[in-house]
């Protein structure tokens, strides 16, 4: 038996170990939460352990589970997802971004609810690249507010100003509205 997140006694099959990739900078898996923590392997194990507990028969975290994890996320505990820190989406859109070259990762990115919008709704990459539903970036650079009211998908201001999630939404799909220059 092995001590989950929680500091309860599972059976190794029932924990799964999360590699330094799929953490937070303090070293917590990004997936956990409330939920889920009683699936995670406590973090007192020391990392070097890995090996040994893989045998004992932890499971590790991959891309694809941790995908499904972040889509199971998104779908059953939407709101912890929307009112998760700043610093965890760009986390988030940090490891997510790795995955651009791997075109069966990328397809299963496109279909997360990652992209929220100025009327606090959240769309995906697929959402943004449909016919009449595009989706767009606020531009202060052509130097005034888009007014409320304007049949424009416009990402939420707070979740631009941060450079990852800004890079995760260009490779979405999210466009740039350019102005006029005379």
């Amino acid at each position: 038996m092995l001590r989950n997140s929680l500091e309860e006694w599972k059976k190794p099959s029932q924990l799964i170990f999360v590699p330094p990739e799929f953490c937070s900078l303090e070293g917590i898996p990004i997936t956990q939460t409330d939920a889920s923590s009683h699936r995670y392997l406590s973090g007192q194990y020391d990392r070097s352990d890995k090996d040994a507990l893989l045998r004992l028969g932890v499971k590790e975290m991959n891309i694809e589970s941790f995908i499904e994890e972040i889509r199971r996320i998104s779908l059953a505990e939407e709101h912890t997802m929307r009112s998760a820190l700043p610093e965890w989406h760009s986390r988030l859109a940090s490891i997510l971004l790795e995955q651009k070259r791997s075109t069966k990762n990328w397809n299963l990115i496109k279909q997360l609810k990652l992209i929220p919008l100025r009327d606090g709704q959240w769309m995906s990459g697929d959402d943004a690249g449909r016919p009449g539903h595009k989706i767009w970036f606020p531009n202060d650079a052509i130097g005034y507010e888009f007014p409320t009211g304007l049949p424009l998908q416009l990402v939420a201001d707070g979740a631009v100003r941060d450079r990852h999630r800004n890079s995760l939404f260009h490779a979405l799909g999210v466009d740039q509205i350019e102005g006029k220059s005379d």
